[in-house]
């Protein structure tokens, strides 16, 4: 496996563990970590950042990708 193809890996893998994340802190009734309110309430900051983070990480795994070639 070349470095772009494991970067570009490694940057989806991002992208989905940022996805799961944001999905876990818009549910409101589980306990959310890293919260200085209430943690049993839906934090839709929490959630727009870790979409951003997600987005940000697709974007660089493709940048990644067509450095490569």
């Amino acid at each position: 496996m070349s470095r772009s193809t494991t970067a570009y890996t490694v940057g989806v893998a991002l992208a989905v563990i940022f996805v799961a994340l944001a999905v876990y802190y818009i549910i409101p009734g589980f306990y959310h970590f890293l919260t200085f309110s209430d943690p049993y309430r839906s934090h839709l900051t929490h959630f727009i950042l870790l979409i951003a983070l997600a987005v940000f990480s697709l974007i660089g795994a493709r940048f990644v990708a067509n450095s490569g070639k």
